[in-house]
């Protein structure tokens, strides 16, 4: 049977991993609060999510391409999103 200082070196090298990595981990969960704490404020200034957004957004284009086609069905939609200019920058 080993002697216990190898063993025991075994064990403070895999605690010393587990922390890094708990560490490393931390970091990365730091970031996607960030990133989600900045979405969720910006959805609230815009008062919709972004795939509430781009629902909209492929509405107003079809609604284009199909008035632009001469499609008179679709005006209504068009006119329905003309004011939300700002689907139109995404």
């Amino acid at each position: 049977m080993a002697s216990g200082i190898p063993q025991r070196a075994t064990n403070v090298k895999r605690k010393e991993r587990r922390a890094a990595s708990w560490r490393r981990g931390q970091e990365k969960k730091a970031a996607r609060m960030a990133e989600q704490e900045k979405n969720e404020k910006r959805n609230k200034e815009l008062g919709t999510t972004a795939k509430q957004r781009a629902n909209q957004k492929a509405k107003l284009n079809k609604a284009l391409t199909n008035s632009a086609a001469g499609n008179t069905t679709d005006l209504g939609d068009f006119t329905q999103y003309a004011e939300q200019e700002d689907l139109l920058e995404l």
